[in-house]
């Protein structure tokens, strides 16, 4: 998605979309148009003439005009001059369409957050009705049409969420603000679930799906950090306990490990 459709869905969506940023993306747009676009003066020059618009009057401005636009388009250092002009202002255009959506993100998050929420909710509401993926045919018949319903209620919710998750990362990514998964689910004192854009399993393993606030989401962050910690750390001591046992056992017989540069007696081995 490019940053012109990017703001375009926020029109549609109902953001206002102040003039600077129209002036903004107009001029983006106008300045990639100006670069790759070779004029020839002389063809511009006959084209006036054959339409009518050239005059003994405005001939010498218009062939001024015309020599500009040839020679500033033509290859070659004026030509690149040219392009790296354009360049230069459609990049100062962008960061200020960037700058605004960074600005307003707490509020564009506010007003998809609604619909994110509401969606949110009725997966909730229905997945206990639902059929499970993968049911048997008599599972289907036990549950009958209402289970079928609440099924593509649930694959409804599913879908909204994932077209507005996506939306917000898309702005986010955009306005070079970050936006963490954990802003979208609680999971309580458990370890942040890895993203899979199946938001009914993280309700089926008792988290809550919903727009998180930016505290509660850097303590999930903090405690997922912390359990990842400690299970390096139980993972390591089975092993730190073994090999502090096995210097022990060399120990007691009187013997060294094999990284030691030194035997009993404190002569290097080398040396013997």
């Amino acid at each position: 998605m490019s940053l012109e459709s990017t703001v375009r869905q926020l029109e549609a969506a109902g953001i206002q979309v102040p003039a600077r940023v129209e002036n903004a993306l107009g001029v983006m747009f106008a300045a990639r148009n100006a670069r790759g676009v070779r004029y020839d003066a002389a063809s511009e020059l006959t084209a006036a003439l054959t339409g009518g618009a050239l005059t003994p009057d405005n001939f010498v401005d218009s062939l001024r005009n015309a020599l500009v636009k040839q020679v500033t388009t033509a290859p070659g250092p004026s030509g690149a001059a040219l392009w790296q002009a354009a360049e230069a202002v459609e990049r100062v255009a962008e960061n200020q369409v960037r700058q605004w959506l960074a600005s307003e993100f707490d509020s564009f998050l506010g007003h998809f957050g609604e619909q994110f929420d509401q969606a949110a909710e009725a997966l909730a509401k229905a997945l206990p009705l639902a059929l499970n993926p993968g049911a048997t045919p008599q599972e289907i018949l036990k549950g009958g049409q209402k289970a079928i319903d609440a099924a593509a209620r649930v694959a409804e919710a599913e879908a909204d969420l994932n077209r507005l998750y996506s939306f917000l990362q898309t702005v986010a990514n955009e306005a070079e603000v970050p936006l963490a998964f954990g802003r979208f689910v609680d999971s309580g004192n458990d370890p942040l679930p890895a993203e899979t854009g199946v938001w009914a399993s993280y309700l089926r393993q008792g988290y809550k799906v919903g727009v998180i606030s930016e505290d509660r989401a850097a303590a999930i962050a903090a405690n997922t950090a912390r359990l990842a910690l400690e299970a390096e750390a139980e993972e390591w001591r089975p092993r730190i306990y073994a090999e502090a046992q096995r210097l022990a056992d060399l120990k007691d017989r009187g013997l060294h490990p094999a990284w030691s540069t030194r035997r009993a007696g404190g002569t290097p081995a080398h040396c013997r």
